[in-house]
């Protein structure tokens, strides 16, 4: 499916909802939701610099 996604729409926005953080480490941002509200928006990139 990733390789779908990456060939067929690399030109566009592509939304991905996803509980593991594996899939997450190819996307250049990501949008964090809790319940209704956006707790965070950023790149990967510093959220992986914050948490190691």
């Amino acid at each position: 499916l990733r390789k779908t996604l990456k060939q067929s729409f690399s030109n566009c926005t592509v939304i991905l909802s996803e509980h593991r953080v594996e899939p997450l480490l190819e996307c250049q941002s990501f949008l964090m939701i809790e319940g209704s509200s956006m707790k965070r928006y950023d790149s990967i990139q510093k959220l992986l610099n914050e948490t190691s």
